[in-house]
């Protein structure tokens, strides 16, 4: 027996209502970026953070792990979850 699958997928609808954004200034928002090393990935997380602060007000705090073949250390990952609100990590080439 042969199967076959169709990669067109389906499709979902669309969600119904976003997420609604924090107003500026309404609660101190903290957000850890999290650069994984790949090239690009500061480039990006410099201006996503930079876009952030500005329209949020947001307290940005960055964070790198060594290089981007080992994964991030448990003391590194248990530092952002308790300094930051929200995590962006970035894998970019």
């Amino acid at each position: 027996m042969v199967w076959i699958h169709s990669p067109e997928g389906r499709q979902s609808p669309a969600a119904t209502q976003l997420a609604s954004m924090p107003k500026p200034g309404s609660a101190p928002i903290s957000i850890a970026l999290f650069d994984n090393r790949k090239a690009n990935a500061a480039g990006l997380l410099a201006e996503l953070g930079s876009r952030l602060e500005e329209r949020l007000g947001a307290s940005i705090h960055h964070y790198t792990k060594p290089n981007a073949s080992v994964a991030a250390a448990p003391a590194l990952l248990d530092q952002i979850a308790t300094e930051a609100n929200f995590a962006v990590a970035a894998s970019s080439d």
